[in-house]
């Protein structure tokens, strides 16, 4: 079995939840969009995480890049 990676750039106070499965520190409104994350992108399987970065889209956000593996044929 061949198994591909990916990249994808969410907020940095996800790290814990994707790498650790730890959601403990996520407020309801962030639980929600991580979960609605995770349901819409068929719940990576998060083997990296980026150091912190920041973008500014209006508002300046923390950002960390997620590298997560599947097995190829899986997307």
């Amino acid at each position: 079995m061949t198994i591909l990676t990916d990249t994808f750039e969410a907020p940095a106070h996800w790290a814990s939840a994707f790498v650790n499965g730890d959601t403990s520190g996520l407020e309801p409104d962030d639980y929600e969009a991580y979960e609605a994350f995770c349901i819409a992108n068929d719940d990576p399987h998060v083997v990296d995480c980026s150091d912190t970065f920041y973008r500014f889209n209006g508002l300046l956000t923390e950002l960390c890049t997620y590298t997560f593996a599947y097995p190829e044929g899986s997307k």
